[in-house]
């Protein structure tokens, strides 16, 4: 049952996808995650959770332009991301930090539904979720991968000097811009420990 549900949550037809999005994040946080000892079952699984990652990114990659709501559904997915990365499900962690746009897509939704704090909030968790990871693993080397992070926080805070100071398009400050605070200081907490972190931050005088 549960593998159809997966797959329901892939599937191009918008509804089936909402439909099904809240009953895998409902069973996924609520059912212990065992696999069986049949190693086809396994492989399966396996391959699913590839497929989802993938297809997930596909979903996330809205335009607000011709989304003007991010939708139940794809908020879901966005905490079955956290989820399965927090409890490494699948080993979750190492197939998000393969996949090349994963968080890129992430600050391109922040930046797209500014005033979504739903949003922002779940995808703060992930970005906690993958910068908490040990130094060299791939995780914490996908989250920081070509200053990506770095520069968006960099960006909306230059943003923000420009709004608060009447020098912007924009006439409101962004919805986000706490979190992108907080990252700033958490940034800097965490290369206290990590070496990558520590550089990356120095390394980029708009940061300051």
């Amino acid at each position: 049952m549960i593998t159809q549900v997966i797959k329901n949550v892939m599937s191009d037809a918008e509804n089936v996808a909402v439909y099904n999005a809240p009953i895998l994040q409902t069973y996924l946080t609520n059912v212990p995650f065992v696999l069986p000892d049949d190693e086809n079952v396994v492989k399966e699984f396996v391959k699913l959770g590839e497929m989802f990652i993938t297809k997930s990114c596909e979903k996330l990659g809205a335009d607000k332009r011709t989304r003007p709501r991010l939708g139940y559904g794809r908020m879901k997915i966005i905490e079955i991301l956290r989820f399965i990365m927090k409890e490494d499900v699948l080993n979750s962690k190492e197939l998000v930090a393969k996949t090349d746009n994963f968080f890129p897509i992430l600050f391109n939704l922040v930046k797209q539904y500014d005033m979504n704090n739903m949003l922002h909030n779940e995808v703060i968790k992930i970005l906690e979720i993958a910068l908490s990871e040990p130094e060299d693993s791939l995780l914490n080397k996908a989250v920081l991968k070509e200053q990506v992070l770095v520069n968006f926080i960099a960006e909306e805070w230059q943003e923000d000097k420009k709004i608060k100071a009447g020098d912007s398009v924009y006439k409101s400050r962004k919805g986000y811009i706490a979190h992108v605070i907080n990252l700033c200081v958490r940034l800097r907490e965490l290369g206290e420990t990590n070496q990558q972190i520590k550089t990356m931050v120095e390394g980029t005088p708009s940061y300051t």
